[in-house]
């Protein structure tokens, strides 16, 4: 059952279908940013809006969901640090499925270059970002 509570700055009930987005930090018990958005919002959108809440010293840790050539060109390309789960067999990037199959346990690998428009959309280079896998 969703949570529906009254606003009283506007009087009106929020809509049932709308998502939550939250920038965490662990142990401290710390909300960094949060924002509500509509369903038809994406999560990298999302994302990419709250960045610049990051400090210089974050890590920012990405479960399932986000993995974008644009978006690892962008973190990578404004030296946020991240660490981004990515799915077996999740499509993509052939670099991590062959990585997947290996018997490596880390590796560094390019990947592919993002697409011009995401790329003129969120401000990356359209270089193919480098980056590790850990299994």
């Amino acid at each position: 059952m969703p949570a529906i509570r009254p606003c009283f700055t506007t009087r009106f009930h929020a809509q049932a279908d709308q998502r939550l987005f939250v920038l965490y930090l662990p142990g401290a018990e710390l909300t960094l940013h949060a924002s509500v958005h509509g369903a038809d919002g994406a999560e990298r959108q999302m994302l990419f809006e709250s960045l610049l809440c990051l400090g210089p010293d974050d890590v920012l840790i990405l479960d399932r969901g986000y993995p974008a050539a644009w978006l690892v060109a962008y973190l990578t390309e404004h030296y946020i640090r991240f660490c981004m789960r990515c799915e077996k067999s999740s499509g993509g990037w052939a670099e991590v499925r062959t990585f997947e199959r290996s018997d490596q346990v880390d590796a560094t690998v390019t990947l592919n270059k993002p697409n011009q428009w995401d790329c003129e959309d969120y401000g990356c280079s359209g270089a193919a970002p480098r980056g590790g896998l850990v299994k």
